[in-house]
């Protein structure tokens, strides 16, 4: 190099200067890089399991929770049949039939004062009716004029529900239905969950096909959309104080207040149907199954970056709902068991 002109020599080390200032840059910028990149992850958790209780079985259970006492719990199949408990969970027995014919059960929220509401819709069909359970009878708000796109599901404090089309709705207190349309960017997309942030209600969070993430700040007022790197159907979310929860087709999303970040390892052909969380244990759930109903899949997090796959029969269908009730957490499966979460070294009768 000593035998170069001293113009290419002072070339060539202004090169290494430069190379090595880009080297010391990508080391120094490594960690927010990381942070970036930040994802979950699901481990085995072998503590746990889910163990059949003693239940009327209630094929095709389309929904399913519990009242804020947790003393009042109801499963209902997608063709009305119901099963209730009202202690807690100990004891679960078949009751009345919905008044329905040709509609499909879709939701249920059982809301702050107790009234029970429950969505329908009939496939192919603006037909929506919204059921409410006062006084031992139900009654229903119908409607199957253009503003109505069926109801896929009610929010957890039971003050919206959503449909297809882009269709939302708000949910009065007598149990009447508001619809209203999202922007012109979700008329094509069915919309399956929509939940408020239980510390501001004027934030709200929807979910829905092709992708669809979109969220409000005044009230449903106004709506912007969220970007995450998925074309997929997001069946279900959860809106927390700090926090917040996606689930869908081979995805599972979490925002931990400052970014959102995917949770790696869902199988192939795995979609959360349900997210909850467990208000005693502040532990967030995720549950779901293939689509065909098979391979049930139960997530537990307290971190939102460690998930445990928690221990389920491989016999049994894709989980539709967990709720808590006094004798604990239960989950309800699609073809029809009630599940009781228990330590796995307890005896059970």
């Amino acid at each position: 190099m000593n035998n170069l002109p001293t113009r290419t020599r002072l070339f060539i080390a202004m090169i290494l200067i430069a190379l090595g200032i880009g080297f010391l840059n990508q080391l120094l910028s490594e960690p927010t890089n990381k942070q970036k990149e930040k994802v979950g992850r699901v481990v085995t958790d072998s503590t746990k399991a889910w163990i059949k209780v003693n239940a009327p079985l209630l094929p095709d259970i389309a929904a399913f929770g519990f009242d804020n006492n947790e003393q009042l719990g109801l499963a209902i199949s997608s063709d009305g049949n119901t099963i209730l408990s009202t202690d807690g969970g100990n004891s679960w027995k078949q009751t009345q039939k919905m008044p329905i014919e040709g509609e499909m059960v879709t939701s249920l929220a059982i809301n702050e004062s107790g009234k029970i509401l429950v969505g329908t819709m009939v496939e192919d069909s603006n037909y929506t009716s919204l059921y409410s359970f006062q006084n031992g009878k139900w009654f229903a708000d119908t409607g199957n004029t253009a503003n109505y796109a069926g109801i896929t599901s009610i929010s957890g404090d039971g003050s919206w529900a959503t449909g297809g089309g882009g269709v939302i709705y708000r949910v009065t207190d007598n149990g009447k239905l508001e619809p209203s349309q999202l922007p012109m960017w979700a008329e094509n997309s069915t919309i399956y969950s929509l939940n408020s942030n239980p510390a501001n209600k004027e934030k709200l969070l929807v979910t829905g096909d092709y992708g669809l993430v979109a969220e409000s700040i005044d009230n449903g007022q106004s709506w912007s959309l969220v970007s995450l790197k998925t074309d997929a159907p997001l069946y279900s979310n959860l809106l927390l104080e700090n926090a917040a929860y996606i689930g869908g087709v081979e995805n599972l999303f979490c925002f931990d207040g400052n970014s959102w970040y995917r949770v790696k390892e869902i199988e192939a052909r795995q979609s959360i149907f349900t997210i909850y969380q467990d208000k005693t244990t502040s532990e967030v759930f995720a549950g779901g199954g293939k689509i065909d109903g098979s391979s049930p899949l139960i997530l537990s997090s307290t971190d939102n970056l460690t998930w445990h796959s928690e221990l389920i029969n491989k016999g049994r269908s894709r989980i539709v709902s967990l709720a808590r009730g006094k004798r604990g957490l239960f989950a309800a499966t699609q073809l029809g068991e009630i599940l009781l979460r228990q330590d796995i070294d307890v005896k059970f009768d």
